[in-house]
C-alpha cells in the first residue's frame, strides 16, 4: 500500500497591503511566558496586545514535530495487521514497512483463500490507519495524503487561549468586530517558509512562541481564538488544494465572499496573511478553491 503523505499548504501571494508586525517581544520564566507584540493594519493604525501563557503549555507546544512521522504510524498499522494475520488458519502472511508505505503478502491453500485473505486485511489495515491518526490528531485528508486535524486543535486550545482573547479586548460587540481584530493580529504574524518547504504544521502556544506560522497553522490559531471568544458561534476549516482558510457561520454584509456548506452560506475567512484581508475577503486561491473545496471541517463544541 502506498501510505498517505503529509499534505503540503502554500503561501498566497497578493498585491494587497500587506500586514506589519512592528516589535514582538518575549518575557521567558519557568511558570509564565510574557509576549508584547505591536502591529499595524492596513489603515496605518496601530494596535498591541500584552498577554501572558503557562510556561508549560508554550514549552510542550514548540517540542511538538512540525512533521508527522509516518514511519511510526505505519509500523503500528504493520502490528495490527500482523496480530490480524495471526489469526488466519491456513495463511502465512508477511508484512513489511519502508518508510511509511506497508507491503502485505500471503499464502495460502488456494487463490481464493489467499485473495480472500488479503481483502480482509487491507480493512484491517486502513481501519488500524484511521485510528492511529486520530491517536496522532492527524486523519487522512485525501487518498494520498494526510494532515493534522485542524478543527479539533482549534477547540482544544480554544480556553488556553483566553489571556489573548482578553488582550485583544474581549468578545467585544459582536463576533465579527472579534473576528477583524484577531484576523488582523494573525495575517500578521510572520510567515514560516520552513513549514511551507516540508508539509509540516505548527500548533497555536508554538505559533506565537516563535512568533511564525504558516496557513493552516494561522488558520488553526485564529479559529481557536474564534471559540474561545464566541464559543456558540459555528466556524470551521477549509481545505482546497494545497491551501486552507477559515469559515464562520455569522451574518453575512454585502461583498462578502461565502461558501456553502451545511444549507447555509458561511462566511470566509483568510488567516494567512501577510496580505491584509477583512473578513469576508480570500485571496485568489482560495477565492478559485472555495466551490470546489477538498473538504469542510466544523470545529467541534
Amino acid at each position: 500500500m502506498k501510505s498517505a503523505r503529509p499534505v503540503l499548504f502554500a503561501l498566497l501571494l497578493s498585491s494587497a497591503a500587506s500586514a506589519q508586525q512592528l516589535s514582538h517581544a518575549v518575557e521567558r520564566s519557568p511558570a509564565e511566558w510574557t509576549f508584547h507584540t505591536r502591529w499595524k493594519d492596513a489603515e496605518g493604525q496601530r494596535h498591541a496586545v500584552d498577554y501572558g501563557l503557562p510556561g508549560a503549555g508554550v514549552r510542550a507546544d514548540l517540542r511538538e514535530p512540525t512533521v508527522l512521522d509516518l514511519e511510526a504510524v505505519a509500523q503500528d498499522v504493520a502490528v495490527a495487521v500482523r496480530t490480524a494475520a495471526a489469526d488466519m488458519p491456513g495463511i502465512e502472511a508477511t508484512v513489511a514497512v519502508s518508510g511509511g508505505d506497508i507491503r502485505i503478502d500471503a499464502r495460502g491453500r488456494t487463490r481464493d483463500q489467499v485473495q480472500a485473505a488479503l481483502d480482509a486485511l487491507a480493512v484491517v489495515r486502513d481501519a488500524a490507519w484511521d485510528r492511529e491518526l486520530a491517536a496522532r490528531d492527524h486523519f487522512k485528508l485525501t487518498d494520498t495524503g494526510v494532515t493534522a486535524d485542524h478543527a479539533r486543535l482549534a477547540a482544544r486550545y480554544a480556553d488556553g487561549l483566553r489571556p489573548l482573547v482578553d488582550a485583544l479586548g474581549g468578545p467585544g460587540s459582536s463576533p465579527r468586530a472579534f473576528a477583524d481584530r484577531a484576523l488582523g493580529f494573525v495575517q500578521s504574524i510572520p510567515y514560516d517558509q520552513g513549514l511551507r518547504r516540508n508539509g509540516g504544521y505548527r500548533r497555536p502556544m508554538s505559533v506565537l512562541g516563535r512568533n511564525q506560522g504558516d496557513c493552516d497553522s494561522k488558520t488553526v490559531l485564529f479559529l481557536a481564538l474564534m471559540r474561545s471568544a464566541w464559543p456558540d458561534v459555528d466556524a470551521a476549516i477549509v481545505y482546497v488544494p494545497d491551501h486552507a482558510f477559515a469559515l464562520l457561520d455569522i451574518p453575512r454584509e454585502k461583498g462578502d465572499e461565502t461558501v456553502k456548506f451545511d444549507g447555509g452560506k458561511w462566511v470566509a475567512v483568510e488567516p494567512v496573511g501577510p496580505a491584509l484581508r477583512p473578513v469576508g475577503a480570500l485571496g485568489d486561491k482560495s477565492a478559485a478553491g472555495r466551490k470546489r473545496w477538498e473538504e469542510v471541517r466544523v470545529v467541534p463544541r
